[in-house]
């Protein structure tokens, strides 16, 4: 049964399968994806319908318990995060597929959200205040590139002396040295 159900998955989702260790069962008439703790009951993550509809970004959400709120404000806004994942030895960050993530870092200002630190995140006002912030930074960030781009450009530009100055520039030129051997004498 598993096999079937996992050849109607793309890849990333099967890859989410197997890091969260889920196994199909049936409850209710349905089938979950559940992980199987020994000493207790089954916990159902997803509906397999829900596993096959559902964006990698929002299970990935689901999984840490992110509300809606919080998925739709960075599925809107993904192209200005990448998905990381921290080394467990070295503590390196290093990029990963979206359903590897662990945490998402802003492109621009490298500002970390650990995804745990987001699920414990409660009440809306404080992740509303939470995206302003980033928001402006971002925004700051930005408008530090352009200035950076824009005296970059200066100093690249060439130098070009008005029109009526280049008229009047003549090129001076100069005749060969000619040396000629003296002759001494005596």
């Amino acid at each position: 049964m598993k096999n079937d159900l996992l050849g109607e998955l793309p890849e990333e989702k099967v890859n989410l399968i197997e890091k969260y260790r889920l196994e199909p069962c049936l409850i209710n008439g349905k089938v979950y994806w559940a992980r199987n703790f020994g000493n207790r009951p089954p916990n159902a993550y997803v509906t397999h319908r829900g596993m096959r509809k559902c964006p990698t970004l929002d299970l990935v959400f689901s999984f840490y318990g992110l509300c809606v709120t919080k998925m739709t404000y960075f599925r809107n806004n993904i192209t200005d995060y990448l998905p990381c994942k921290q080394h467990l030895v070295t503590g390196d960050m290093t990029e990963c597929a979206l359903w590897d993530m662990e945490f998402l870092v802003q492109r621009a200002t490298g500002i970390r959200i650990d995804l745990r630190n987001l699920a414990a995140i409660k009440e809306i006002e404080t992740f509303r205040s939470m995206c302003a912030w980033l928001e402006r930074r971002l925004k700051e960030r930005r408008e530090q590139q352009e200035r950076y781009e824009r005296v970059q450009e200066r100093e690249v530009a060439p130098v070009t002396a008005a029109p009526a100055l280049r008229m009047a520039i003549v090129p001076i030129r100069r005749r060969p040295v000619q040396r000629r051997d003296r002759e001494f004498s005596l």
